[in-house]
């Protein structure tokens, strides 16, 4: 609306820019709930999503709506140790590292995990934590 208030649905640009914006905001960040053996992350659901890991999870990272950033909070359930492995990732497009650098596996530790989709691949950035 011109004169303020909220839009609500869907906004099609017709591949044309948005410009002189003050803030961007997410407006949840979508919870994918339990792992357990294998969990599915759908970017088209949020660009912000977790998950908690409650078995060393296969994690299916689909592909996303568009070209851009996309997290996933990776959260250990209160036993800890879990390892999740990737499907729909390269082992080889991880930033500072050939392959899958090792998660916070400490129990009800954090990982957060950085996808940037270039419309092909994706390139992965990872931090824990609360550790090094």
């Amino acid at each position: 609306p011109l004169t303020g208030g909220e839009l609500l649905g869907n906004m099609t640009l017709s591949n044309r820019d948005i410009a002189k914006f003050k803030n961007l905001y997410a407006f949840a960040e979508y919870d994918n709930g339990n792992s357990g053996a294998a969990d599915t992350i759908e970017f088209s659901n949020g660009q912000n999503q977790k998950s908690t890991l409650t078995g060393d999870a296969v994690l299916t990272i689909n592909s996303p709506p568009g070209v851009g950033h996309y997290q996933l909070r990776l959260i250990q359930d209160g036993t800890g140790g879990r390892v999740p492995t990737f499907v729909g990732v390269s082992s080889a497009r991880w930033l500072n590292s050939s392959t899958q650098p090792s998660f916070n596996t400490a129990a009800s530790g954090e990982t957060i995990l950085t996808f940037y989709w270039d419309g092909s691949a994706y390139t992965i950035g990872m931090q824990k934590v609360g550790t090094t």
